[in-house]
């Protein structure tokens, strides 16, 4: 996969055009758009933190419960990896200690890694908050608002893995320390590009990929709490960029979650 930055042919021209004119040349194979992938809203209510309802039994007023008690009755898990591909994690976090493995960051663009060692052997969250500066002065922030950091690696990771019936803070879904949460870090300040992700991807399912070393814990499960808005990552076969990675196949043995995926206006 290349990634390239394509002016238009005159002031204005529309990217289908841009596109268009690009898939004509016979000199290239296919083009497509490096769109970007948005973290997801995190609700703000109090009892959403300190109840976590989307856990508990599944009653008339929690439609989308998961029931995780009733599993845990069942197993409290076996060993296994998660990848998040996110924006990171803070590893100092009390719940997800011991819970961590060593991950990767693979965002290209700088500003967007906001100071973190990307490309590089850090999947540290170094924030993700927006300025009215970022808004008027970075085309990747185009249509945001100013915010302060979400840390949403960090809160996915913890709803994946956080160690349970430990008397500290939440529970994660997986209970023990069994299972373990490899952090892909792939999108910072303002999001993330697919090309970044895609990488990412590849990386967490154990695909080699040029730059990175070899992941030494494949996962068996990858979570993308993210959306966006034209062709999804995830979509196997209209997204030719992802078919012409070489092993993009491996990505048929990890099983893929996109977690409340909506698309950002």
């Amino acid at each position: 996969m290349h990634v390239i930055h394509v002016d238009p042919a005159t002031a204005g021209e529309p990217i289908e055009r841009t596109l268009a004119r690009l898939r004509a040349d016979a000199d290239v194979e296919y083009a497509e758009p490096d769109q970007r992938r948005y973290i997801h809203a995190t609700p703000t209510d109090p009892l959403y933190a300190s109840l976590q309802w989307y856990l508990q039994p599944n009653a008339p007023a929690l439609p989308a419960a998961i029931d995780a008690q009733t599993a845990w009755n069942t197993t409290t898990g076996g060993n296994l990896v998660i990848a998040d591909i996110d924006t990171g994690v803070r590893a100092d976090h009390p719940d997800l200690t011991g819970r961590l493995l060593n991950g990767y960051c693979f965002i290209s663009d700088a500003f967007v890694a906001n100071g973190g060692i990307c490309p590089g052997a850090s999947s540290l969250d170094t924030g993700d908050w927006i300025t009215s500066s970022d808004v008027s002065n970075h085309s990747e922030c185009k249509g945001a608002s100013v915010s302060v950091s979400s840390w949403h690696g960090t809160r996915t990771a913890g709803i994946l893995g956080a160690t349970a019936n430990n008397s500290i803070g939440i529970a994660g879904l997986t209970w023990g320390p069994q299972t373990q949460i490899l952090p892909v870090r792939a999108l910072g300040k303002c999001g993330g590009a697919d090309s970044d992700i895609i990488t990412g991807m590849l990386w967490a399912a154990g695909v080699s990929v040029a730059g990175a070393p070899p992941n030494a814990n494949p996962a068996k499960v990858i979570n993308m709490s993210i959306g966006g808005t034209g062709v999804p990552v995830l979509d196997h076969h209209d997204h030719q960029s992802r078919r012409d990675e070489p092993g993009h196949e491996r990505l048929h043995g990890p099983v893929l979650l996109q977690l409340d995926c909506i698309t950002r206006p």
